[in-house]
């Protein structure tokens, strides 16, 4: 029996794949249920969610570990839905939810072997000689920017996705056909249920084919409009359904109404042409090319994506191919660099994709094209489209080397000496990737036999509604950004793992604003407004999670000190204490109560404002619901001199936003600018930290400065985010001493410090 050249070539790159992935991750796979390729951070979130859900969870489209009671749609988690509900379904005929973490990680690197296979049916398509289209296919995967996920967005690991929908193309254009059209609509549907930003990609692909196909394609059995039918039929069946049937599912499950419209990070999780075509790190970049080309070195790591020397080469020779097309109009090769149409889709498609991952368009003409790319706004990861150029050019700058070849032998010399640098480029970057991805941490192979964990077996866990961490972390809104320091991920995600119960804090993407404001008032000041998810299930107590080594803020600490906080566990790391629901429902209650203890006597008064100084050292005035449009201009809050006595004095600023829940609003920064110059400049941002308390719909900021005397200074709010005419609507701007406490009192009410109480009889 006579083996064919492809059957060949999909046996040498799978074994060699393999081979390489041993040679590179090797530690990882031998201990595969074991290993966290990342411990910390997006990695340890990830496992998480995947865990809880394939382990507490009893709905497939709910996972409940986080943001309780309501939890979250699986969509939403990073809990690969696609793998985890089919390791749930699975685990009723024969429980494989033990091996949950191998499958994960088994599937991640899996996809790098099957990023190279498809990579080599690509080149087989395009006629490439085995002794190229092997190394080539192999050394392209390991060498992906995409490899890097493996650090922590492991959704994003699927590495076969651009190179396996590239492949299924190229059988259509040679066979136009429902039944390829269907495995195409099979795929999409499939890769975009795992990963939304794989829709992205392929939709970027899909239109340039399209486009190419009614342009330029001959086809002898349709005329334009019955081409145009075909088109419009195959395009809704590969590309439309599965994103419709996407989307009705997502709704279908998702009850929240008040996600962000605007993810964080459009502007910021981007490329620079730096990031994708210079090769920093590598043993090419001498200093003469660094001092030559001058790379900013001010980037982020989400964007960098280099396209490797044969992508530069593809690159460069691209554009000569493409001016060159542009003279060529009457041999009918205008605007078509190369006379495969697939090449002129990808090399499109690398270009869009290099300009879509450096933020052009979208950041000119004042972000008029952003404010109107309406669902798409939710890929902010755009640095990552340049994984498009990398494939496409790479692919491309293999053909190019085969035609050269063939029109003389000589040109064999490029591809052996490409491809060799090529091999040092993927031994680095699968070298570093491998090198920060083998860990055993001991939290997860002792399981509940390590000593943070064990306090578990002492407990009832159904006698408790959920884990409250402190520090208390709440990351996903888009909107509030509350990050703690210490290690209180591993300590709240391993304990809920092991004790199955829910946590209410947060790290997930693009969760409810409603729910948001709501659980961090457990860690706020109190505002009279009550947390209403508390005591939403039943009466049951909570159990407080505390890393003892990291900072609190004053009501976190209030908390643990509170005499209804029972100890219940503590080692050297952590403490774990049983608090009761009326600890919240009473802590508003017992601020008033403070508030309305204030004595007249024991303060200074002027025209019925009380003071604790005896100098009148603040300033106080409302602009009553002042508005203001904040697109991308500073709201002057403040202008002028604080009248202090001292050389210098630490001041607070505060003042309540009338309309925080409006999406966007919270990503306010108030600008203070001191000296007549306005250079020395400070910021303070509204979702953090400085957000004191919420009471549904505004919020109050409050943040400490230094003033130095007879200085003048200017407090103005500036948002970057909002780019349409959406207002900042505040009122109340207080400036006071920070330690000094002003008040009055109405009939019916007490005003202390920005804050209003009722007045108790």
């Amino acid at each position: 029996m006579t083996i064919s050249v492809k059957t060949k070539g999909i046996a040498a790159t799978l074994l060699l794949s393999v081979l390489v992935l041993f040679f590179f991750f090797g530690k990882s796979i031998l201990s595969l249920n074991q290993t966290f390729f990342n411990p910390d951070g997006d990695g340890i979130q990830a496992y998480y969610t995947a865990l809880y859900h394939v382990n507490h969870d009893t709905s497939y489209w709910r996972m409940n570990g986080m943001n309780y009671p309501n939890g979250e749609q699986v969509f939403f988690t990073g809990c690969q839905p696609v793998v985890t509900n089919s390791i749930k379904a699975i685990s009723h005929i024969v429980d494989i939810k033990p091996y949950t973490i191998g499958i994960l990680n088994g599937i991640m690197l899996l996809s790098v072997v099957l990023c190279a296979l498809f990579l080599y049916l690509i080149f087989h398509k395009l006629d490439i000689p085995l002794w190229i289209a092997i190394p080539a296919a192999i050394l392209m995967a390991f060498a992906s920017p995409q490899i890097n996920r493996l650090n922590g967005h492991y959704s994003l690991t699927y590495q076969f996705a651009i190179p396996a929908f590239i492949y299924l193309m190229m059988c259509f254009h040679q066979v136009k056909n429902v039944r390829i059209s269907l495995w195409i609509t099979l795929f999409v549907l499939f890769i975009t249920a795992v990963q939304f930003y794989f829709f992205g990609f392929i939709l970027l692909i899909a239109v340039l084919w399209w486009l190419f196909y009614l342009l330029f394609k001959q086809d002898d059995n349709r005329s334009f409009l019955k081409k145009m039918g075909f088109a419009a039929a195959h395009f809704t069946l590969q590309i439309i359904i599965p994103f419709l049937l996407i989307q009705l599912l997502v709704k279908a499950i998702d009850p929240v109404t008040d996600r962000t419209s605007s993810p964080w990070g459009f502007f910021a999780y981007m490329s620079l042409p730096e990031t994708i075509l210079y090769p920093f790190g590598l043993w090419y970049e001498t200093p003469q090319l660094r001092q030559w080309v001058n790379p900013s070195l001010d980037f982020e790591w989400e964007g960098v994506a280099y396209v490797g020397i044969i992508g530069l080469f593809a690159a460069f020779s691209g554009i000569v191919f493409f001016f060159r097309s542009l003279i060529l109009i009457k041999q009918k090769r205008f605007l078509r660099p190369f006379s495969d149409s697939m090449m002129n889709v990808l090399f499109y498609a690398s270009v869009i994709g290099f300009f879509v991952a450096i933020a052009l368009p979208f950041s000119i003409f004042d972000n008029y094209l952003y404010n109107h790319i309406g669902y798409f706004k939710q890929l902010r990861g755009i640095g990552r489209f340049a994984w498009v150029t990398y494939y496409g050019l790479g692919i491309i700058g293999i053909y190019i080397m085969n035609r050269w070849m063939k029109k003389n032998s000589l040109f064999a010399i490029i591809p052996i000496v490409l491809l060799s640098i090529n091999a040092t480029e993927a031994y680095r970057m699968s070298g570093l990737v491998s090198e920060a991805i083998n860990n055993q941490p001991d939290f997860w192979t002792q399981k509940k036999e390590h000593p943070n964990y064990r306090w578990i077996y002492n407990i009832q866990t159904e006698e408790y509604q959920a884990i409250i961490p402190l520090p208390y972390f709440h990351i996903g809104s888009e909107n509030i950004w509350i990050q703690p320091e210490g290690n209180i991920y591993q300590y709240a995600f391993m304990s809920s793992v092991y004790s199955g119960l829910p946590l209410t804090s947060v790290l997930l993407n693009r969760n409810s604003l409603s729910d948001t404001y709501d659980h961090l008032r457990i860690i706020q000041e109190p505002s009279g407004e009550a947390v209403e998810f508390i005591s939403r299930m039943n009466q049951k107590p909570y159990l407080i999670l505390l890393d003892k080594e990291a900072p609190l803020n004053l009501y976190e600490t209030e908390m643990i000190q509170s005499p209804k906080a029972i100890k219940k566990f503590e080692n050297e790391t952590l403490e774990v204490f049983e608090i009761p629901v009326a600890y919240f429902e009473e802590r508003h209650q017992n601020l008033q109560k403070k508030m309305n203890e204030l004595k007249e006597e024991d303060y200074f008064i002027l025209d019925g404002t009380l003071y604790q100084t005896s100098q009148f050292q603040f300033v106080y005035y409302n602009p009553e619901n002042k508005e203001d449009v904040l697109k991308n201009r500073y709201i002057k809050c403040f202008d002028g001199i604080i009248p202090i006595q001292e050389d210098s004095l630490e001041m607070t600023f505060s003042a309540r936003i009338l309309n925080f829940y409006t999406d966007l609003i919270p990503r306010t920064i108030f600008q203070l600018n001191a000296g007549e110059d306005g250079k020395e400049m400070e910021s303070y941002y509204s979702f953090n930290k400085n957000l004191i308390n919420t009471r549904k719909p505004s919020g109050l900021v409050e943040f400490s400065f230094m003033y130095h005397k007879n200085k003048r200074i200017q407090i103005h709010a500036v948002n970057y985010e909002v780019t349409d005419k959406r207002p900042l609507k505040y009122n109340s701007v207080f400036l006071k001493p920070a330690k000094d406490t002003v008040w009055f009192r109405t009939k019916e009410h007490i005003w202390v410090n920005n804050r209003l109480f009722e007045t108790l009889n």
